[in-house]
């Protein structure tokens, strides 16, 4: 395992060493013998929305892009996401419940978008 998951690892377990609900379930991310069930990612959020995360406002997160790359396929339910802050530290973490991938087009992004009904967080003005 490499150092900085090594030292992830270290950090993430002294944060966590007194939580009833994360000590348990980072048991597994040893920093010796990786056996994790899970994976372990970095979501990097910038305001307002990161905000809205944490207060529990914001529960689903989409990421797009032309090309499929992580996070597309790459995250599964029982992950761990690792909450940073743009240009900060990281500030939270939480647990994957469901994950949704799509191929877009126009009338599939109004079918999400609907289905969903993400518009309360969404940023119109990403290009």
């Amino acid at each position: 395992m490499s150092g900085l998951v090594n030292l992830l690892s270290g950090e993430l377990h002294a944060r966590v060493n007194d939580d009833p609900l994360w000590r348990p379930y980072l048991a597994d991310l040893d920093p010796v013998v990786p056996r994790a069930p899970f994976g372990v990612h970095l979501a990097i959020f910038v305001e307002p929305y990161l905000e809205h995360v944490l207060a529990g406002r914001k529960t689903v997160e989409s990421r797009f892009s032309i090309r499929p790359q992580a996070p597309y396929r790459a995250v599964s339910p029982g992950d761990v996401l690792l909450l940073k802050h743009s240009g900060g530290p990281v500030v939270g973490l939480c647990r994957v419940t469901d994950a949704w991938f799509y191929r877009l087009d126009s009338r599939r992004v109004r079918d999400v978008a609907a289905r969903r009904r993400c518009t309360a967080h969404t940023r119109t003005d990403v290009r």
